[in-house]
């Protein structure tokens, strides 16, 4: 299995994830093949999960939450990319195939403890995918995160690790978890993310 970083460069940016409580949000980023190729990550294997980190660069003692939150639900979703990441849309539901929008992470509810996020460049949060993983055939892919509200807490806002958008990687977020467009570009900051990858 291989967990090295994906995609493996250093990141000087950072992106406002988590919204205030109440709304939720959605997040979706289209990877190149190019990207996934470069990563290690050819046709044929299985992604399994995936890992985000705080941004260091913005508070180095930053941990989150603060006290234990519980949201409604998590949902992972991927699938085959509609367009290249230069040409997302900000109608989510337009970047994805859709016979190929599958969901591979399920949690409900989704439970953080305190402190389950740590800044640091190892402080990864990994999430195992409750499916078994995505199996992964080729081309561009999207990968959608979907965090409902909350229930439990009051998590305020916190940086997470980032890079800028670019030709092989480019997001689009909006805080809300209901909503069918983002909150403005197609363009913004891309999760640093890990994906351990099978064979």
């Amino acid at each position: 299995m291989d967990t090295g970083p994906f995609p493996c460069r250093v990141f000087y940016t950072y992106t406002q994830f988590l919204p205030p409580p109440g709304r939720g949000c959605r997040y979706q980023v289209t990877l190149s093949a190019r990207l996934l190729l470069g990563g290690g990550r050819p046709a044929g294997g299985r992604i399994t999960g995936l890992a985000l980190r705080l941004a260091a660069g913005a508070n180095t003692e930053l941990r989150f939450p603060s006290a234990k939150a519980i949201y409604r639900s998590l949902t992972v979703w991927m699938g085959a990319a509609a367009k290249r990441p230069a040409d997302m849309t900000r109608a989510f539901d337009n970047n994805m195939v859709t016979n190929t929008r599958s969901l591979v992470h399920l949690a409900r509810p989704f439970t953080l403890e305190a402190g389950a996020f740590k800044t640091g460049a190892s402080s990864w949060f990994w999430i195992a995918f409750s499916s078994g993983g995505y199996t992964y055939t080729g081309g561009d892919l999207v990968v959608e995160i979907v965090l409902s509200d909350v229930v439990g807490g009051a998590p305020k806002p916190v940086p997470f690790d980032a890079y800028p958008s670019g030709p092989d990687a480019a997001a689009a977020y909006a805080p809300n978890y209901k909503a069918t467009s983002a909150t403005g570009p197609a363009n913004r900051d891309v999760l640093a993310m890990l994906l351990p990858y099978t064979n």
